[in-house]
């Protein structure tokens, strides 16, 4: 269901409608980004606001497939090219605008993308300053640069987006990187055969349940050697620093 429209979010979409020179005001806005660890793992994500409300049941999921995972651009170019194809194909209505997250070089993807499929969309990105702080707009159909003021309640709309498009980014990155790094924790351990490893997913079913475990508690299930690999495996796993690759 959707968010009504109430006359100050109304104010601000028009705002942004007449800062972007777009034809019409964006009721339907589509914000993306990716995330990874060091290249683990990347994934692509999309979340949509209606009428300048969040609207979760129409976000979307991306699992990058292209072989280079630190590869952000590619990871964008895959997930605009996925996207923009699959709306195309079916028909569906066009967002009223795209907001990336990432400067120039983003932009340029999204462009390239854009007449790739074919499809008309206007486009914008987010740019950060030296200080790593979002401060400008990018319309990334006329490369113009719009300068945001800060502490303005369109900024802070559009803060919102951006804190949103990241939290899911890295909520479905986490959650895909526990799954894939805890598919393996067990596995090519030697010592570890599919009964044992029952038993294991049994008593320790996620890699959290493995922390404060000890190499005693373990060696009564498996052999020592083992034991000691396993909880090398949940170490490395808990050292990785979580922290989100941003280019």
């Amino acid at each position: 269901q959707t968010a009504r429209l109430n006359d100050d979010v109304l104010k601000l979409l028009e705002e942004l409608k007449d800062k972007l020179n777009l034809k019409k005001t964006p009721l339907d806005i589509e914000l993306y980004d990716n995330s990874h660890i060091q290249g683990y793992d990347p994934v692509g994500a999309m979340v949509k606001y209606i009428n300048g409300e969040k609207a979760p049941s129409m976000y979307r999921k991306y699992k990058i497939t292209q072989p280079n995972p630190q590869d952000d651009l590619a990871s964008m170019r895959e997930v605009l090219t996925r996207r923009f194809t699959r709306l195309k194909e079916e028909n569906q209505k066009m967002p009223d605008l795209i907001i990336l997250d990432g400067g120039f070089t983003q932009c340029q993807i999204g462009l390239e993308v854009k007449e790739e499929v074919g499809v008309d969309i206007p486009l914008a990105g987010l740019m950060k300053n030296d200080k790593h702080e979002t401060d400008s707009l990018i319309n990334a159909d006329t490369g113009e640069i719009i300068e945001l003021e800060r502490n303005t309640p369109l900024f802070f709309l559009l803060m919102r987006m951006q804190d949103e498009i990241h939290r899911f980014a890295i909520t479905f990155h986490r959650g895909k990187r526990a799954k894939s790094v805890f598919k393996t924790i067990y596995d090519d351990v030697n010592g570890i055969g599919e009964k044992r490893k029952k038993k294991l997913l049994e008593l320790y079913p996620t890699i959290e349940s493995l922390q404060g475990v000890s190499k005693e508690e373990l060696s009564q299930i498996i052999p020592e050697e083992s034991a000691i690999e396993v909880l090398r495996k949940r170490d490395e796993y808990f050292l990785v620093p979580d922290k989100i690759s941003k280019q």
